[in-house]
């Protein structure tokens, strides 16, 4: 009789745990599905970002190539909006806006410009028409391309071409 009831007492723990295991299983099944449909929510959301970004910069470059902004105010937004981008706003085409920006970037803006003094407005106005003068056929160049073609990933890897991109003159005798 003992016998019997240690088969018993295996055959319960066996079927416990297999129904343990069941409960787990399915409990990771339903995990493993709540994940893929975050992952595809999250990529959802990515792409709707990164299509406002480039709907934004085309919005920029057409106000641009429109004379509806300066090439200052666009040269900062459209930086910006290519960082926001990673390695395809990182593109040597656009290496004109990185360093038109990063050479305005010390220039209050906003409330901040406000603030400041005539003399000091006009110091920076001084500041900001020297880098449109230096860069601002660059600045057009990928602007116009940006309406042409857009910003792709695609298109920045096969093309190689020099629109955009900035070679500083060099000294004359060196």
């Amino acid at each position: 009789m003992s016998e019997v009831i240690w088969v018993f007492i295996a055959a319960v723990i066996v079927l416990a745990l297999g129904g343990y295991a069941l409960y787990l299983a399915v409990a990771l099944r339903k995990r493993e599905r709540q994940r893929a449909l975050w992952r595809d929510e999250v990529e959802q959301m990515v792409r709707e970002r990164s299509e406002n970004i480039h709907n934004s910069i085309r919005v920029i470059a057409g106000a641009m190539l429109e004379q509806q902004m300066t090439m200052s105010e666009c040269v900062i937004r459209l930086s910006g909006l290519l960082n926001q981008l990673g390695p395809v706003g990182e593109n040597s085409r656009y290496q004109s806006l990185h360093l038109a920006a990063a050479e305005l970037a010390h220039i209050p803006i906003l409330d901040d410009w406000k603030a400041l003094k005539f003399r000091e407005q006009m110091k920076h106005l001084k500041e900001m028409d020297a880098v449109e003068q230096k860069y601002g056929d660059f600045v057009l160049d990928v602007c116009r391309h940006i309406q042409q073609v857009g910003i792709t990933e695609e298109s920045a890897q096969q093309e190689q071409s020099s629109v955009g991109y900035y070679m500083p003159n060099k000294p004359a005798g060196g």
